[in-house]
């Protein structure tokens, strides 16, 4: 039986592993053994977890991205006077290392993004995923200075785009807008029509770091979308169907002062069938 040790959100098995985005094996008794010996058991790690469980033994579970953002393999998009992406360290905190900082510049329409696979690297009907970010924002937007921050699945994730035209015709997404809501608002795009998630608790967008993680089962006809483990709804329609890809954008709408978004992690799980390989 294959096992995927990986934050349950409901309690679980402790994991065994101490090493953040290793690959180990593990016999009947829990015992690790060497590297490239494997026998029924497969347990993979990754940060941020606070629980840990097994999938059912019918599952093959796969990584499909584990990325700490020092691993800085991204397409970038920078927009206006000052504008700008780093990721050289320079804006470390404890327990977050190989930070990337998105900075709008000081352009009232300046921006900046990161995006990987746009042309359409992952479909949501070939298995259950589970896609987390963890993301901060120092300072939240105002009247003065507004901007619009988008994380997720996406087809459209270019600094240089209207707000309105991210995340794109096909999507999963997270999004803070002050000038709507001071709360974290989460949906999805099936080409081009919108549907945002109910059903779940108001999280306001604060300035510490946030983990946002939605699902989607294995058919695709249900995403939820949580933050900080509690769910703020679940989308049953509009769930796209074609290829996206992933990334993030911070666009400044309002005011001349420079404005950031800084993302620490992302991971994205698919539970594939055994029935794939027949």
């Amino acid at each position: 039986m294959s096992q995927f040790f990986s934050s349950g959100g409901g309690g679980g098995t402790a994991s065994p592993l101490t090493t953040k985005g290793d690959l180990y094996t593990y016999d009947t008794d829990n015992t690790r053994l060497p590297r490239g010996v494997l026998t029924s058991d497969l347990v993979m790690t990754s940060s941020n977890m606070s629980s840990w469980s097994n999938t059912s033994s019918t599952d093959l579970s796969v990584f499909v991205e584990d990325i700490w953002f020092e691993n800085f393999n991204w397409q970038q998009s920078i927009y206006g006077v000052g504008s700008k992406i780093t990721s050289d360290g320079s804006q470390p905190t404890s327990g977050h290392p190989g930070i990337v900082d998105l900075e709008t510049g000081t352009d009232t329409n300046g921006g900046a993004a990161i995006r990987r696979g746009l042309g359409g690297q992952w479909l949501l009907n070939n298995g259950a995923y589970m896609m987390d970010y963890i993301i901060k924002i120092p300072v939240l937007a105002d009247v003065t200075d507004d901007f619009v921050f988008t994380i997720g699945l996406a087809t459209t994730m270019s600094s240089s785009s209207a707000v309105g035209d991210c995340p794109g015709s096909n999507a999963v997404f997270f999004k803070y807008i002050r000038s709507s809501s001071v709360n974290w608002t989460a949906g999805t795009h099936a080409s081009s029509s919108e549907t945002l998630s109910t059903g779940g608790s108001s999280v306001a967008v604060d300035t510490n770091w946030t983990h946002l993680r939605s699902t989607v089962n294995a058919d695709a006809t249900e995403v939820e979308f949580f933050v900080n483990g509690t769910s703020i709804g679940t989308v049953t329609t509009n769930i796209p169907s074609a290829g996206m890809g992933v990334g993030m954008v911070i666009k400044k709408t309002a005011g001349t002062t420079e404005r950031e978004a800084y993302a620490d992690y992302l991971k994205i799980v698919q539970n594939i069938s055994p029935s794939r390989f027949s």
